[in-house]
């Protein structure tokens, strides 16, 4: 957690960069300066420095990294670091989503939900709530309860919202006793 921790992790990686002979483990280390850069506190005091982040994600989603392409696609979702582009950050998502990534796929389902593209979405969120995610399970709940993208059905939405519940998911305990879910779970 100090400022000479994290330069130190800072010189190790970029060691291990030296040596690193696969792709996978070159992308893994870039993707960890990224994560290392992208940091915002730090016992120490250091800020973060989002343009460094960048640029090491990057060079790990030149490599195939699951995890930077989900990264960097959040970046360019909200515009931090480089300019909002909504284009590019769907292109990461989906790149990571294809490694299996629950978080990118659940992006991609919110994605197209503000698209009103309910297939797609269902798509997505089912995938992502497949892999437990959490907020994926609850949107994927509501999306049986209401019939949206889906055909109606109060037991697979009390089973989705169950799961997203039972995970922590605060937003679907307040659905699931607002709207006696447990009533189709008999």
């Amino acid at each position: 957690g100090t400022a000479k921790d994290r330069d130190m992790a800072i010189e190790w990686y970029r060691k291990a960069l030296e040596s690193s002979v696969t792709k996978e483990l070159k992308g893994h280390v870039y993707n960890r300066l990224g994560d290392i850069y992208y940091q915002k506190i730090y016992d120490g005091g250091m800020s973060y420095d989002v343009n460094q982040a960048v640029i090491y994600y990057n060079q790990a989603v030149d490599l195939d990294n699951n995890d930077a392409c989900f990264s960097l696609g959040n970046m360019y979702k909200i515009g931090e670091g480089v300019l909002k582009n909504p284009v590019r950050a769907k292109e990461l998502f989906l790149k990571s989503a294809e490694f299996g990534n629950e978080k990118a796929q659940y992006e991609l389902g919110m994605m197209c939900k503000g698209k009103n593209n309910l297939v797609e979405t269902f798509r997505w969120m089912k995938q992502s709530a497949e892999n437990n995610y959490a907020p994926a399970q609850y949107e994927l709940g509501l999306m049986y309860y209401y019939g949206k993208g889906v055909a109606k059905n109060s037991r697979m939405a009390a089973d989705w919202l169950e799961k997203s519940y039972n995970a922590g998911n605060e937003d679907a305990k307040k659905v699931w006793n607002g709207l006696q879910l447990w009533k189709y779970k008999q």
